[in-house]
């Protein structure tokens, strides 16, 4: 029997989504495309039709590969990553709520557990549609370098061939980005590298018993706390980045560098109450680094419509990062 492809395909994790909705099905979402909020259900947010989905043309034995042009979508994700993914999310969502009642201090991760949820987070960031575009960007600058020198050298070789190279143009099949891409989010070299620059890090679980804690299509945000720092390893390796990822309308996730310590006031692995002011912060970074949508467990996005007031009724929207080849 032929494999049913997927078309629709998601970078952001219904399971994740999910603890953002009352009923597991259904959150809130502001659009800055439509400047307006809306219901929706977790499976119609998050996606990109195919985004996953590898062209034949590039693989070889493609019927030896597991669910073949799906197998990304189907057995690296769905299979494999999601699934150990929204075991650990579960885990501390569950005891959060209980921290709420007791408000004694347990251990909400294991070892284990930490780490497989540091290689995670460092795979969701690397899964995103912002670094396919990154790298897929690098990709054509650096070959449209090697191709002027390569040109350049044939002209200097045989001048009488000026002509008939200047006529020639590159071309970059945009097919093969998420081939590219492939190759970033499932290198372990790269995310068990990140993974262990986050599990030396500092972390803090942020909790909110209003439910509140906003998530965007753009969930995990690299903030500097030092000026002038290189974003090593994609920022998180960058001295003095927290790395931050709500996990839940009740809880959100910091990872504090440990040469920014003393702004930390509260144990590191515990559950913490947040006040007010630093919930707004939070809440507005998810806004202003979402690519289109933010999720809400509420129907209120009264601090996004005062953001726009401070911003002459315009959408915040952060400058992508892209990587510089030859200066460019």
């Amino acid at each position: 029997m032929k494999e049913v492809k997927s078309k629709v395909q998601h970078y952001i994790p219904q399971c994740y989504l999910r603890h953002f909705s009352l009923n597991k099905k259904n959150l809130f979402v502001y659009d800055k495309r439509l400047s307006k909020s809306f219901s929706s259900s977790t499976a119609k947010v998050g996606y990109i039709d195919y985004f996953y989905e590898l062209p034949e043309k590039f693989i070889k034995n493609l019927s030896e590969i597991p669910s073949g042009t799906s197998f990304f979508e189907k057995e690296f994700f769905a299979k494999n990553i999601e699934a150990k993914y929204c075991q650990l999310i579960g885990i501390i969502n569950s005891k959060a709520k209980s921290w709420f009642t007791s408000q004694t201090k347990e251990e909400i991760l294991n070892e284990k557990e930490k780490s497989f949820l540091a290689q995670l987070i460092a795979i969701q960031y690397l899964r995103m549609p912002d670094i396919r575009e990154k790298y897929a960007d690098a990709r054509k600058k650096a070959d449209a370098l090697r191709f002027d020198i390569i040109k350049s050298f044939i002209e200097f070789t045989d001048p009488k061939l000026k002509g008939e190279i200047k006529n020639i143009q590159l071309s970059y099949d945009e097919a093969y980005n998420p081939i590219l891409h492939s190759e970033m989010y499932s290198d372990e070299e790269m995310y068990l590298n990140i993974a262990d620059l986050l599990i030396k890090k500092y972390w803090i679980y942020f909790v909110s018993e209003s439910n509140d804690f906003y998530t965007s299509d753009n969930p995990i945000i690299i903030k500097p706390h030092l000026p002038g720092q290189l974003p090593y390893w994609e920022g998180f390796g960058m001295k003095g980045a927290e790395i931050i990822l709500p996990l839940g309308s009740s809880v959100l996730l910091t990872c504090w560098d440990p040469n920014c310590i003393k702004e930390v006031k509260n144990p590191s692995d515990s559950f913490c109450p947040i006040n007010e002011k630093e919930k707004r912060e939070y809440n507005c970074l998810q806004y202003m680094f979402s690519n289109e949508q933010t999720y809400s467990y509420h129907n209120d996005f009264k601090l996004i419509s005062l953001l726009k007031e401070i911003n002459y009724s315009k959408e915040f929207r952060i400058k992508k990062p892209t990587i510089l080849v030859d200066g460019k």
